[in-house]
C-alpha cells in the first residue's frame, strides 16, 4: 500500500495518508515496506482527518507513498 501523501521525518509521530478512516487505534502499520533505508512498525494512537498519530516517533525518514 502506498498511501502516505506527505513525507515524514525521523522523530515525527504523525503521518498523513489518503484514507485514515480505514485504520483503527492500536493497529500496527508497516511503514516503508519497500524502503531499503529502513522500514518500521508503528502503532496507531489516533486518527483525525487524514492524519494518523503514532504512539512512538518514527525511527527513519519516509518519502511520499512510503507505506
Amino acid at each position: 500500500m502506498r498511501s502516505t501523501t506527505k513525507a515524514a521525518k525521523k522523530g515525527e509521530r504523525v503521518i498523513t495518508v489518503k484514507h485514515a478512516a480505514q485504520y483503527h487505534p492500536n493497529v500496527e502499520l508497516l511503514i516503508g515496506a519497500d524502503n531499503v533505508k529502513g522500514n518500521e512498525i508503528g502503532r496507531v494512537k489516533s486518527m483525525k482527518g487524514n492524519k494518523i498519530t503514532l504512539y512512538r516517533p518514527l525511527k527513519n525518514d519516509h518519502p511520499v507513498k512510503d507505506m
